[in-house]
């Protein structure tokens, strides 16, 4: 395995930790009844960020 190839697995890997971080504060926050606004932009930005 080559170095370009294990950063890339790394920065998958870290990319799927922090959606599943994010999904988990969302998730809490619903069941809670927090206003779900900032979370939906967050999770947006999110998104497009890795995958960009």
């Amino acid at each position: 395995m080559t170095l370009h190839t294990e950063t890339a697995y790394s920065r998958k890997i870290n990319d799927i930790s922090r959606l599943l971080e994010f999904l988990h504060r969302f998730i809490h926050a619903a069941n809670s009844h927090v206003e779900r606004e900032p979370f939906i932009v967050e999770g947006e930005s999110l998104i497009k960020e890795i995958t960009s």
